[in-house]
């Protein structure tokens, strides 16, 4: 160990070898396309535009990684889809079974007992929670997907945190101890 303002050393001498390879790379996986799939009512066709604006954020990072598939209702989305927002009171058996086979769907108008919180309100209400779902994920909105019942919507940080929800990403610790 090297005493302040000494340069460190190493006990022992080195060898270096050389070996052939290559250095690893990010697995294809984590730079395959990825289209959030959007089905829609009349009434909840106002959520788009968040969900524009945080599809737009995550290609800031990502460039031409995420696309955005809003349709109505009527449309169904692709067997191979891996992420699907319902924007609709009712939650039908098909997206049920869908979820069960390993999809991820956020839902609205939802509140699913005994989930797991995943957004919370400064109060402590839950705005989101997510559950297990056969292999897959349900994230459920408790109300509409709309700022009057999701405040977060208008936090620049909300594209971060749908992303990591979708993802599956642990969120970021919002508290510490004290001591």
């Amino acid at each position: 160990v090297a005493a302040p303002r000494e340069r460190a050393h190493l006990a022992h001498a080195l060898d270096w070898i050389v070996v052939p390879g290559q250095s690893p790379s990010a697995p294809d996986a984590a730079r395959e396309p990825v289209v959030l799939h959007v089905r829609y009512t009349d009434d909840e066709a106002n959520a788009l535009a968040y969900l524009r604006g945080a599809v737009t954020a995550w290609n800031v990072r990502e460039p031409n990684r995420y696309s955005l598939d809003a349709q109505p209702m009527t449309a169904t989305a692709p067997d191979d889809a891996r992420w699907i927002v319902w924007l609709a009171p009712d939650f039908p058996s098909s997206l049920t079974s869908w979820v069960e086979r390993g999809g991820i769907a956020l839902v609205t108008h939802r509140a699913a007992k005994d989930a797991t919180p995943l957004w919370q309100a400064s109060d402590g209400s839950v705005l989101a929670s997510e559950q297990s779902l056969g292999v897959g994920r349900v994230i459920a909105l408790p109300n509409a997907l709309a700022p009057s019942d999701l405040p977060l919507l208008l936090d620049a940080n909300f594209p971060n945190q749908l992303l990591a929800a979708f993802r599956g990403e642990p969120p970021a610790p919002d508290r510490a101890f004290a001591a």
